[in-house]
């Protein structure tokens, strides 16, 4: 009984991982389009939903490495090279915010 599970945990944090992951990425983009459907919003309300977005996308960053590290840590390389690739995507993601709102 314990080596089945010893076999399905990294399975099933993998998938906790992904999920967190997938969910921080949308609730990030949830910001930015309540912040874009709103065009009376104040320039200081843009700005305050422009920071959570960019900590939601540091969180799914962090999450995403974590991710890569524990496929690599279990040998699914292919599959860690993928996940790898993720933060990345974020990243850019905060670059492009950073640079469409002119911010500092």
């Amino acid at each position: 009984m314990i080596s089945t599970i010893d076999k399905l945990l990294p399975y099933i944090g993998l998938t906790l991982l992904t999920l967190s992951g997938v969910v921080t990425y949308f609730g990030a983009m949830f910001f930015i389009v309540l912040t874009y459907d709103n065009p009376n919003t104040p320039t200081g309300r843009l700005y305050e939903h422009l920071e959570i977005s960019y900590i939601i996308l540091s969180i799914a960053v962090l999450v995403s490495l974590a991710a890569s590290l524990i496929m690599k840590f279990y040998g699914f390389n292919k599959m860690s090279i993928m996940f790898a690739c993720i933060p990345l995507i974020y990243s850019w993601c905060l670059f492009m915010l950073r640079f469409a709102f002119d911010m500092p």
